[in-house]
């Protein structure tokens, strides 16, 4: 990936998913009303939780365009970081009575693991 014409298509794949993911994250009824689906607060935990995956898609195309040597660790950060986001989203859809039952509280455990172990695995010496 070292020509410059292959590095364009993924900076502007990063422009396109961050424009994509943050309205979801900040704007969620607007994007709601804009895809046509009824706004709820299940609805309201569902597009950030997208928009939060479609937002670190964006950034690892653009650290993927920037063809550093660390590229693996910073993916790997960024990974990291969507499963925090995630958890904490579905900590508040718990919180808020939107999400219930054993999958709900799975998935939050799956997040949380899967965090700690991509960053113990990044930090790890030797």
């Amino acid at each position: 990936m070292s020509a410059p014409a292959s590095v364009r298509p993924l900076k502007a794949t990063a422009v396109l998913e961050l424009g994509a993911g943050l309205p979801m994250l900040l704007l969620p009824a607007m994007t709601a009303g804009l895809l046509g689906a009824a706004w709820s607060p299940t609805a309201g935990v569902l597009i950030r939780l997208f928009g939060a995956a479609i937002c670190v898609l964006g950034i690892l195309a653009w650290m993927a365009a920037a063809e550093h040597d660390g590229l693996r660790q910073r993916a790997g950060w960024a990974f990291s970081a969507y499963h925090i986001a995630a958890a904490l989203i579905l900590i508040y859809g718990l919180g808020v009575g939107v999400l219930s039952g054993a999958l709900s509280s799975g998935v939050l455990i799956a997040h949380l693991i899967l965090a700690g172990v991509l960053a113990r695995a990044l930090t790890a010496t030797g």
